[in-house]
């Protein structure tokens, strides 16, 4: 297998540009009213259209493409964005737009979407921030290119497989997401009414409350937590920190996958194990909690650090939960959702549940415990689905090189059937 032949194939091969050249139209402007795809309207490695609305309108030139031409993502190829198109648009100057003349198109995105190809072209890239592939190099690959019409059986029995698979992926994913929804109400329930049956209930008068037991407290943040800023000096051995809504606070060497790759600590704020974050621009989105670590993040976070006894983890899953969302939206200040930020003045003044210490402590107690159990099962679907994904692929590489004879493979399902 060479460089220009990614493919290990029992096919025949041809180079990808005489098997289906570029289109080569494009239009200055699209034309009002006309369809315009965007690479954020490709989902990854499926071959079909996201349903994500394009968040800003195109500027300057675009594509055209016609009917049953094949569309693939030339910026950061790894992403594995192609589609065969039903129809006639403009799509993004980043989308290659092939005119499939010696393959059917169904059958060409099968292969441009392998892992096999996708490696090869991503493997030719130049840029590091904007990776992007050249034609030259894509048009040199070979791909499998047998007879018209086995193509089209192939592609009509990936069509019905990929179909089955994709399903299960898609229950799977809706299973995780009914866990995640799970969690989110059991853990709002048991920061606001405990975790066992109360006698009485006061309302509040808070409707992301309501009631709460009748023996529990109901404070101002400011009168359990103070807002600290103490300068980090020496920085040797203390690990810089960021916090996102899903995960909570990390050390931001975990996170450089989303892009987080600062190291100055410059006028940053020290952390201690247990205090509480906050992330002054992202807290309209939940981005508050505790802290398992010591260490220092950037003034864009707020350090609240408590002044009674209290467990700091029990208002971390009361922040996380949600529930909160709708009020503190009025304390931010600033215009527009991503200029919004939460300072302390407007937060301290924010009233929350109070429990007994020993409670408190009953709830973190009881919420991990269950929390593990729930993560646990996630766990088991997402490795259900990372399997299908992987026979999914190996299913079409196999298929489109002729490594699967698909007669034999449905003959052995109907023996087992």
């Amino acid at each position: 297998m060479s460089s220009l032949t990614p493919f290990s194939s029992n096919l025949p091969l041809r180079p990808l540009k005489f098997v289906a050249p570029l289109r080569g139209e494009k239009v200055d402007a699209v034309p009002s009213e006309s369809e315009y795809l965007g690479l954020e309207q490709f989902e990854s490695w499926t071959g079909r259209l996201s349903g994500v609305e394009l968040q800003q309108p195109p500027e300057g030139g675009a594509n055209v493409f016609a009917k049953d031409d094949v569309l693939f993502g030339k910026l950061r190829p790894y992403l594995a964005k192609g589609w065969t198109a039903d129809r006639a648009g403009f799509c993004t100057t980043e989308s290659l737009v092939l005119r499939p003349q010696e393959a059917e198109p169904r059958f060409l995105r099968y292969c441009l979407l392998t892992s096999e190809f996708v490696e090869a072209v991503n493997g030719s890239t130049y840029g590091s921030k904007m990776p992007r592939a050249d034609w030259s190099f894509i048009g040199a690959l070979k791909v499998p290119c047998p007879p018209k019409l086995l193509q089209e059986r192939i592609a009509n029995f990936l069509d019905e497989k990929t179909a089955r698979i994709d399903a299960l992926i898609a229950e799977k994913e809706r299973l995780v997401e009914r866990l995640h929804e799970y969690w989110a109400a059991m853990s709002a329930e048991m920061v606001v009414r405990g975790i066992r049956p109360c006698a009485t209930y006061i309302e509040t008068g808070i409707p992301w409350l309501g009631e709460i037991p009748s023996h529990w407290q109901l404070r101002s943040m400011k009168s359990l937590f103070r807002l600290v800023a103490e300068a980090s000096v020496d920085n040797h051995g203390l690990q810089l920190l960021s916090l996102y809504t899903d995960i909570g606070v990390r050390p931001r060497q975990e996170l450089e996958e989303r892009g987080n790759k600062a190291t100055s600590t410059d006028g940053y704020w020290m952390v201690r194990k247990d205090d509480l974050v906050v992330n002054k621009l992202l807290a309209w989105m939940g981005a508050i909690a505790a802290s398992s670590y010591d260490g220092v993040t950037s003034p864009a976070y707020d350090i609240l650090r408590h002044q009674v006894p209290l467990n700091v983890w029990f208002y971390d899953a009361l922040f996380r939960s949600g529930i909160y969302l709708t009020e503190l939206k009025s304390k931010f200040r600033g215009i527009m959702d991503m200029r919004l930020r939460l300072y302390f003045e407007e937060f301290g003044v924010v009233k929350v549940p109070f429990p007994p210490k020993h409670e408190q402590d009953e709830i973190v107690l009881a919420l991990r415990q269950r929390k593990e159990r729930v993560d646990g099962l996630i766990s088991h679907c997402r490795e259900h689905i990372a399997r299908l994904r992987e026979y999914r692929s190996s299913l079409i590489s196999a298929a489109v090189t002729g490594q699967l004879n698909i007669d034999d493979f449905k003959a052995r399902q109907l023996e087992v059937a």
